[in-house]
């Protein structure tokens, strides 16, 4: 199951969560996220064994019928598959993932990884896709600002995205989100970049760009650059300003007794 790995499966299940709210509850996503964990911990094996008090206490349920009926709504919507149902206290139940619905192995229950890749085909056939799933403004800011991003440069990109016409959707966010992760650069820094060149998106790549535009330029954050030439020009009370927030140094402020 190499193919497998935390980020792939809680996307899809969050993908889930959100199309399905009447639906899901905490102690889905809590006994799902465990057995994610768990079959991490196994370096994803093809299927493993859980069992019912290990289960109870990953999502902290107190009742055991809170985790049987999560764990069979979890194979009715097509995300583990039962293969062998443990019939006492004494015994493991064997699950697996929904990416092992293919398995070979002779000792599966046919009929329940049938059951479970029809209604797996059915949601996946029937649910909108996520670019669908629209979010206001103080969604998406506050998912931004868990990322670690300032509020002020949040606020400062989404009045730029709306003079853009640019909707807010989960897809969208998401998608800014990923192209920050694979580009290895930090989302609250991205976040300030894009506001401050008023981007709709991301790419670290246009970051080469603006420093050839701005080359010789001194930035002065807020989307401000100047000229070496229009800084020496400047009162010196504006000089010791700029030397005191750390954007200048001492040669270039020239303040007399420095």
């Amino acid at each position: 199951m190499s193919e497998l790995n935390s980020y792939k499966l809680s996307r899809d299940w969050f993908d889930f969560v959100h199309l399905n709210p009447d639906k899901v509850t905490g102690n889905h996503t809590a006994l799902y996220m465990w057995l994610v964990e768990l079959n991490n911990r196994l370096q994803w094996r093809e299927k493993f064994n859980i069992t019912t008090r290990e289960c109870m206490d990953g999502m902290s349920a107190k009742s055991r019928n809170t985790y049987s009926k999560c764990l069979q709504e979890l194979i009715d919507w097509g995300f583990v598959i039962m293969l062998v149902k443990s019939h006492n206290q004494h015994q493991c139940n064997v699950i697996s993932l929904l990416k092992n619905c293919a398995s070979t192995d002779t000792s599966t229950d046919t009929s329940t990884v049938a059951t479970t890749v029809a209604i797996t085909h059915t949601i996946h056939k029937t649910k909108k896709q996520p670019k669908s799933i629209k979010l206001s403004k103080e969604e998406f800011s506050k998912s931004l600002i868990k990322e670690g991003a300032d509020p002020q440069h949040v606020n400062d990109w989404i009045a730029a995205l709306e003079e853009k016409t640019v909707s807010f959707t989960f897809s969208f966010l998401e998608g800014f989100k990923e192209k920050c992760i694979n580009q290895n650069y930090p989302i609250p820094l991205a976040v300030k970049k894009c506001a401050q060149f008023q981007w709709k998106s991301f790419d670290k790549d246009w970051l080469k760009e603006e420093s050839k535009i701005k080359e010789g330029m001194i930035d002065l954050g807020d989307g401000i650059f100047l000229s070496l030439s229009d800084i020496k020009q400047m009162p010196i009370s504006d000089r010791e300003t700029l030397y005191k927030k750390g954007l200048i140094d001492k040669k270039l402020a020239n303040i007399p007794g420095l």
